[in-house]
C-alpha cells in the first residue's frame, strides 16, 4: 500500500515562507538554484535552514500551513519503553523521528520531515502498525532520542497484540 500525505494548500513551501515574511524572493531563488544544482535528496527547507535564511521554526510553521500535520513537542512527551523499543535508535537518529505512543494498532511518530515517505514506510514495517505523524522540531526530537534511548535498561517485553498495516490516514 502506498502512503499518502494530505495537502491543505497547493502553495509551495517557498511561497508560504515569503507570505510569512520569513524570507525574500532573492534568498528563495538562491536556495532553489542550490537545490537544483545539488540534485540531492536534501529538502529545500533543509537548504534554507543550512544557509541560515530561515529558522527551523519557520519551516515548521510553513509545514503546518501546507499540510494537515499537528505539532507536538517530542521532548515534552513521556514515552513508554515498549514504544521506544519498536524503532531502533540508529533509525530514529538517521531519520530524525521518535515513536511517541501506541494506542491499539496506531503508532504516533514525531518527525522533523513528515514528507519522508520512505522512513514512514519502514516505520510501518518495523512496528507493524498504522502510523500517525506529528511534526516536532529536530532539536526536540534529538532531546527525546537522547533521553529515552540512552536510558534504556534491559528490554521490556514488546507490547502484545499485532497491529494491522494500512495506509497513512
Amino acid at each position: 500500500m502506498k502512503l499518502k500525505v494530505l495537502r491543505r494548500t497547493d502553495k509551495c513551501i517557498g511561497r508560504i515562507l515569503i507570505e510569512l515574511h520569513a524570507i525574500d524572493e532573492n534568498r528563495l531563488n538562491m536556495a532553489l538554484r542550490i537545490h537544483k544544482i545539488e540534485k540531492s535528496s536534501t529538502s529545500l527547507g533543509s537548504i534554507l535552514v543550512k544557509l541560515d535564511f530561515v529558522s527551523e521554526v519557520d519551516i515548521l510553521r510553513a509545514f503546518l500551513i501546507q499540510y494537515s500535520f499537528p505539532y507536538l513537542p517530542a521532548d515534552g512527551y513521556n514515552i513508554d519503553k515498549r514504544v521506544i523499543n519498536l524503532i531502533p535508535e540508529e533509525f530514529s537518529r538517521k531519520h530524525t523521528l521518535v515513536p511517541l505512543e501506541r494506542i491499539g494498532n496506531t503508532l504516533t511518530v514525531a518527525m522533523s520531515n513528515p514528507l519522508n515517505i520512505a522512513a514512514l514506510t519502514e516505520v510501518k514495517k518495523m512496528s507493524q502498525c498504522n502510523v500517525q505523524v506529528v511534526i516536532s522540531l529536530s532539536a526536540e526530537i534529538h532531546r527525546a532520542i537522547n533521553r529515552y534511548y540512552n536510558n534504556l535498561e534491559p528490554l521490556e517485553p514488546p507490547l502484545t497484540g499485532s497491529c494491522q498495516v494500512s495506509a497513512l490516514n
